[in-house]
């Protein structure tokens, strides 16, 4: 795989941004903490390479006549995720 398609496979599904509001306490930021730089960026679930392996596993699960081990789903679920990154890289 390529730094290019690693890099985005890296990446989160979803950004959160965040507003420090005491000590221990956060709440989302608003459009104008973010405007004014008055946020953290945290990161919450699941990279992109993550993602898309989860969803070529939950697409082979679904048909019936599928028939391979646990083991062999996630190395296909993966390879195929990992092409998909390769060549979305290309596109970028």
């Amino acid at each position: 795989m390529t730094e290019k398609a690693k890099k985005l496979g890296n990446e989160f599904v979803e950004h959160k941004f965040l507003r420090q509001i005491g000590d221990s306490a956060y709440r989302l930021a608003t459009p104008k903490d973010i405007e004014k730089g008055d946020y953290l960026v945290s990161h919450f679930g699941l990279t992109k390479r993550e993602y898309f392996a989860g969803l070529a596993m939950q697409g082979f699960l679904s048909n019936s006549s599928f028939k391979e081990t646990d083991v062999v789903c996630s190395d296909m679920a993966i390879q195929f995720s990992d092409a998909l990154l390769e060549e979305l890289s290309k596109t970028e």
